[in-house]
């Protein structure tokens, strides 16, 4: 449905079924995306400009930290085996974590470039990556394919 055509059905419901449509939607989303959105703000004023969504990009000093730990856990094989120090809900989810890393550091146009630094950083991710095709880190049988960056563009932009 377009959001047209919710708008005439809206339109024609009474006061009460309307408060019951909207605290349905409201509990469907995530407490996350209510504070990233600004969902509170927009009920209480629903007249004023609405608050764009804006991903918050890491600093490169963060990232640095984020793949140093990264790097130090994955080869203690916390990313594959039960432990005390990856929770195994975050366990899956170093594929993500590994293309948002990689994609702020191939980024040239950050506030806070430094290309050494970046190059540096993002190299040593690479070395884990093509070091997990002999030794195993992950569940993953290939790692550059789990990212869904081919270990041929992943080297290019190293070299760039």
């Amino acid at each position: 449905m377009k959001v047209a055509e919710l708008r005439e059905k809206l339109a024609k419901l009474k006061k009460e079924e309307l408060i019951k449509v909207a605290s349905e939607f409201y509990k469907l989303i995530p407490k996350a995306k209510k504070e990233d959105y600004g969902i509170d703000a927009f009920v209480d004023n629903p007249t004023s400009a609405k608050k764009s969504a804006k991903k918050a990009t890491l600093s490169l000093i963060d990232i640095e930290k984020e793949v140093a730990q990264f790097i130090d856990h994955a080869s203690s094989q916390y990313y594959l085996f039960p432990n005390r120090v990856v929770p195994k809900k975050q366990r899956s989810t170093w594929r993500f974590k590994v293309k948002k890393w990689y994609k702020e550091l191939i980024n040239n146009r950050r506030a806070d470039a430094n290309i050494t630094k970046q190059a540096k950083v993002l190299c040593e991710l690479y070395e884990l990556l093509c070091e997990s095709c002999h030794y195993q880190y992950f569940t993953a049988y290939d790692t550059f394919d789990s990212i869904g960056i081919e270990q041929v563009v992943f080297s290019s932009r190293l070299f760039y």
